[in-house]
């Protein structure tokens, strides 16, 4: 039998803004690690005008870029283009399939195999986390992928179940494929760099301060951002006094909520925002952090979690949802509702170095469990399984 040719994957990138976050930051990382495999996929990447060149990929020759559809700078107007035009274009190419990594597929089939990377269910599960409009548009939509897709991906045996359940999704049309940790946060055991990393974050960020917990992710609610700032004002009062908060990440819906905690416990010298952070920056962020927290209600995996790992950072994180499962007994879990909890999980690891130790070296351990080789071959197998 002569050997199967490569898979020419149309990739949907459209959905990202120009600086990559969340789900976007999943797909550079996914196509880049489809593209080493030994099969050679071809990737097609359907990028917009205004996000073209943060889905450059040099050095590949069996990636291409097709630059599509207007610059919008109006969500729902650039997402009623590509519903109504995506399809031609699929048409055109002729690809093996056709994946949406960002939790959205057009409407209609186009006559190739559909897969589509659904990462969580929050609105969902929290449709009070949205307004009426945005709630009925994320419903509406997601339903409907669900309905044309062929295959489903999602981050975690947590999405899954909420797939199923709020999505009303056939379970064997759904798989599961955790997500990679990038190797440049694999910094935790190399101690000779450290240095050089803490003096370049310290000329980027001069006023951070020499201890500090560490938040990464968009500034909302629903990251139950507004509780973090109270545990924290908690956790001075009890005796951690010298305890900063350094949050980076862009504000979000919500955000008022993230600001009146922070006025209401006359932390403004103590809450540091950092806003979006460049990539280079990211693992001294982490490696200088005397702890790393993600208490959201949901997540579709908690990123943040294996990279603060990595990192060598222990992590306090929530004990439900995706994060439970994702860390493992490598973090404190806490419960996300609890201030109090939350609260007694930071002072855990502020004033005591050998529980620290411990939870570095779990972490470490536990963060090897998630690479972009790994997902990049059960991504690539299950696109395989369905062509």
């Amino acid at each position: 039998m002569s050997p199967r040719a490569p898979l020419r994957i149309m990739m949907n990138l459209l959905h990202a803004q120009r600086t990559l976050t969340g789900s976007g930051y999943y797909s550079l990382c996914l196509a880049r690690a489809l593209l080493d495999l030994p099969e050679r996929p071809q990737i097609l990447g359907v990028c917009s005008p205004i996000n073209r060149e943060s889905f450059r990929i040099e050095g590949k020759e069996n990636y291409s870029q097709i630059v599509w559809g207007r610059p919008w700078n109006n969500v729902m107007a650039r997402r009623i283009e590509e519903w109504i035009y995506l399809n031609d274009v699929i048409r055109a190419k002729k690809p093996s399939l056709f994946f949406g990594p960002s939790n959205f597929l057009p409407p209609r089939r186009s006559g190739v195999p559909n897969v589509v990377t659904i990462h969580d269910m929050t609105f969902f599960r929290h449709p009070d986390f949205l307004t009426p409009a945005r709630r009925i548009y994320w419903h509406r939509w997601t339903r409907r992928t669900i309905k044309v897709a062929d295959l489903i991906l999602t981050d975690s045996e947590a999405s899954r179940d909420d797939i199923i359940y709020f999505g009303n999704a056939d379970p064997s049309r759904i798989q599961v494929i955790p997500i990679g940790t990038d190797e440049r946060f694999f910094v935790g055991a190399d101690r000779e760099g450290h240095s050089d990393r803490f003096n370049a974050l310290l000329e980027r960020f001069p006023n951070l301060p020499q201890r500090y917990v560490f938040f990464l992710g968009t500034l909302t609610s629903h990251k139950n951002v507004p509780r973090l700032v109270e545990a924290v004002a908690r956790a001075r009062a009890m005796g951690c006094d010298d305890m900063h908060l350094v949050l980076a990440g862009k504000r979000g819906t919500g955000y008022d909520k993230v600001a009146a905690a922070i006025e209401r416990n006359s932390l403004g010298s103590v809450v540091h925002e950092l806003g979006y952070v460049e990539d280079e920056f990211m693992p001294a962020l982490y490696e200088n952090a005397s702890t790393a927290v993600l208490p959201s209600f949901t997540e579709g995996f908690g990123l943040p979690i294996t990279e603060s790992m990595a990192c060598g950072t222990p992590v306090v994180t929530s004990n439900c949802s995706s994060m439970a499962e994702i860390a493992g007994e490598a973090a404190i879990l806490v419960d996300p509702w609890n201030v109090e909890d939350m609260s007694s999980g930071l002072k855990r690891f502020w004033s005591d170095p050998a529980l620290r130790r411990e939870y570095r070296a779990r972490g470490l351990e536990r963060a090897r469990l998630y690479t972009w080789p790994e997902c990049a071959r059960k991504t690539y197998d299950a696109f395989a399984g369905i062509v």
